[in-house]
């Protein structure tokens, strides 16, 4: 999820960036590169606090208690499935995104 909201290509988050900077640059308003810009920036801040959140997880650090933690299993079916779910979905949509996009721009044109 986090690698999907910074813009990391083959996922989701990628395309919708890509569209948007795509836009921008077809427009070549001075306020567009600054809209660009703003949205890589958006990225690298992105990564900077999501990632943090993923790294804390999984790599908790030397001073870390973990008898508090002994009492904790991992989770279930019903939360695994979900998320595996969710993340097919990111993929399926950041490599396979030409059918969404291509009817969002029929709809978004008045074609239908």
């Amino acid at each position: 999820g986090s690698f999907a909201l910074t813009g990391v290509p083959l996922l989701c988050g990628f395309i919708s960036k890509w569209m948007l900077a795509t836009a921008a640059a077809e427009t070549g308003s001075l306020w567009a590169f600054a809209g660009i810009c703003a949205l890589m920036a958006s990225a690298v801040l992105t990564a900077g606090y999501t990632l943090t959140i993923v790294l804390r997880a999984y790599f908790p650090g030397s001073g870390f208690d973990w008898s508090a933690v002994r009492e904790y299993e991992d989770p279930g079916a019903y939360m695994k499935v979900p998320l595996l779910i969710l993340c097919c979905f990111m993929l399926l949509f950041g490599v396979f995104s030409a059918p969404l996009t291509n009817a969002l721009y029929a709809v978004a044109t008045g074609l239908i």
